[in-house]
């Protein structure tokens, strides 16, 4: 299939901690012709992620651009405005939005509002298992302050939310902790909705939510 540069556009957003080897987008950046926008929290990972992509052979004509900024609800919209408009573009529709900040990240997602992605991927808290659950919003929310597995959300909840917002959940990854959700009425003969318990069955989510819940099972919860 031939791709031009608006169906190959992307955004992810990912950790402080992450790098361009554990970036979702990266195999589509490298290794299919992908553009798009890298937000991370930290100058490090900035600098990592610059470094990687402006060496690589196949981007460093033209790596994506990545910004340094702490996502919040209130400027995840501005910050997508301004990586369109880099690119120059003025459609709402981008072919993935790929979510992974270990934090608030179902309030960022309710709150995205400046496009509409094709696809979602995401990071969903399998420690949670079944329960439609989140943390509570904060600006400056630090798991680390607290507890390392206190954060994100649980796969319901963010069904619960992908329904509210149009998609349908397609699958998970072979862990258990990545969900892929695609836009209703993209691929449905061909892609079938899948339920959360297919995604919760993988042998790692079940280990995690039997040996690592009871540890956070009495914080600071939303029920969704």
């Amino acid at each position: 299939m031939l791709l031009n540069f608006m169906s190959t556009f992307s955004y992810e957003v990912h950790v402080a901690f992450a790098s361009p080897f554990g970036a979702n987008t990266t195999n589509l950046i490298v290794n299919n012709g992908w553009n798009g926008i890298l937000i991370c929290g930290a100058e490090n990972e900035k600098k990592n992620s610059e470094k990687y992509f402006t060496s690589h052979p196949d981007t460093n004509l033209f790596p994506p651009k990545i910004y340094k900024k702490w996502i919040t609800r209130d400027n995840i919209n501005e910050i997508v405005k301004q990586g369109m408009k880099d690119y120059n573009l003025d459609e709402r529709t981008i072919d993935l939005f790929s979510l992974d900040i270990d934090s608030v990240d179902y309030w960022i997602w309710k709150a995205l509002e400046a496009v509409e992605p094709r696809v979602v991927v995401l990071e969903y808290h399998n420690v949670l298992g079944e329960k439609s659950l989140t943390v509570p919003y904060s600006k400056d929310f630090n798991r680390f302050n607290i507890h390392p597995d206190y954060m994100g959300a649980s796969l319901p909840a963010f069904v619960k939310l992908a329904k509210e917002k149009g998609y349908r959940l397609v699958g998970c990854n072979l862990h258990g902790y990545n969900a892929f959700f695609i836009k209703k009425g993209i691929a449905e003969d061909i892609i079938p909705e899948v339920s959360v318990q297919d995604c919760l069955n993988q042998p790692q989510a079940v280990d995690a939510h039997k040996n690592r819940y009871p540890e956070v099972a009495d914080f600071d919860w939303l029920n969704i």
